[in-house]
């Protein structure tokens, strides 16, 4: 009889168990789906025009064109890209 008590008090704990993971994990997932969309979210085609637009322009040499570009792309998730696009303009254009 004691074994039989045991063994219903384990399978209701493993099933409390279960279902507080399985309600963790969803809540997880929901706010990593969440953070993802939101990220998505920033990006705006207009944005991603101007992005491609500097990087012809770093490309072809052109820094005005390249300025104006760049001015609208101060928060975009690839800043980084426009930073170096800067850099190798300055390069190119200082003498060693």
């Amino acid at each position: 009889m004691f074994a039989c008590v045991v063994t219903m008090l384990l399978r209701g704990v493993l099933i409390v168990h279960t279902a507080l993971g399985l309600a963790l994990g969803s809540l997880f997932v929901q706010s990593n789906v969440q953070a993802r969309s939101k990220s998505v979210e920033t990006t705006r085609p207009a944005d991603d025009e101007a992005f491609i637009g500097a990087r012809d322009a770093a490309a072809l040499g052109n820094r005005e064109r390249f300025g104006s570009f760049a001015a609208r792309l101060r928060d975009h998730p690839l800043q980084s890209y426009v930073d170096f696009w800067r850099l190798q303009l300055r390069m190119r254009s200082e003498e060693p």
